[in-house]
């Protein structure tokens, strides 16, 4: 879970606090050393009844051929077994590509009652590692479509959206790309703007006007 202290910037005629891009950058690396230096969690034993979870895809921007590639049946059932322990079903998945862009983004909506293990939170602290087995789910999936059908396909980012009311929360993942899913970013980004928070050992931290901005996305 996420804790975000509040930083206090001072000195010789105040200065300003770090903008947005450095503050995830710094956020972002600390996450990533705080997932290097924890222990390989074993994965929890199978939710009874849920060594599959049903998963139904939405295309957006998505031709046909890449349609197929998406749908190997391999790789779906993959990723069924892995998201089984953690989201009830039907899993909706996003599978979207911009040809003005040239970015894909595969992601995973989990409605309110979506999660079966649910990130922890401890007052202003959110447990935003434990989406960690989610990620990985969706990072590998895309691992194998790329090796078994095109390459480019490792270049879609992955992430975990939330849709609460007039909020719409994306959790995504850093690390060297392509990122194995394994660091889940400490920042939050609603409604398109991120709000970044600080990371320890027990979870992320936000700053208290901080935690009011993403409070619609952990109700």
């Amino acid at each position: 879970m996420l804790t975000l202290s509040l930083l206090l910037w001072t000195g010789c005629g105040g200065d300003k606090p770090p903008a947005p891009e450095a503050d995830r950058a710094r956020a972002l690396a600390e996450m990533e050393r705080l997932t290097a230096a924890a222990p390989v969690a074993e994965a929890p034993p199978a939710v009874e009844g849920a060594a599959l979870v049903p998963i139904e895809i939405t295309w957006e921007g998505v031709g046909l051929l890449h349609q197929s590639y998406f749908s190997d049946r391999e790789a779906m059932t993959a990723l069924s077994v892995a998201l089984a322990p953690y989201l009830t079903g039907p899993v909706q998945l996003f599978i979207r590509y911009d040809n003005k862009t040239f970015q894909g983004q595969i992601r995973v909506r989990v409605p309110p009652s979506g999660f079966l293990r649910p990130p922890a939170e401890s007052g202003q602290s959110i447990d935003l590692a434990a989406l960690a087995p989610i990620t990985t789910a969706l990072a590998s999936y895309r691992r194998a479509i790329a090796s078994r059908f095109d390459v480019r396909v490792d270049g879609f980012s992955v992430g975990i959206e939330l849709y609460r009311g007039p909020s719409i929360c994306v959790i995504g993942v850093g690390g060297a790309p392509p990122p194995d899913g394994r660091v889940v970013s400490p920042c939050v980004q609603v409604n398109g703007v991120e709000i970044c928070g600080e990371p320890s050992a027990t979870g992320v931290s936000f700053a208290e006007d901080r935690l009011k901005k993403i409070a619609d996305c952990f109700p």
